[in-house]
């Protein structure tokens, strides 16, 4: 069963997103989420399967950044 762990309002300069955390039982994952998606059809996403912070945010502090 996956579980909504936590959410926040994420502010970029893009605009204000929504994070939300879920966890599966073993592995954690973000939702990244602009606008109300809720009942939504063809809502357009990406699946990204590496580190978050270093690929998308380029967190200095990550060590898979390279």
């Amino acid at each position: 069963m996956i579980k909504r762990l936590g959410e926040r309002d994420l502010n970029t300069k893009f605009g204000t997103f929504r994070e939300v955390l879920y966890y599966d039982g073993q592995k954690e994952a973000i939702a990244v989420v602009m606008g109300d998606v809720a009942g939504g059809v063809d809502v357009l996403c990406r699946v990204h399967s590496h580190c978050i912070g270093a690929h998308v945010f380029n967190s200095i502090e990550c060590d898979c950044r390279e």
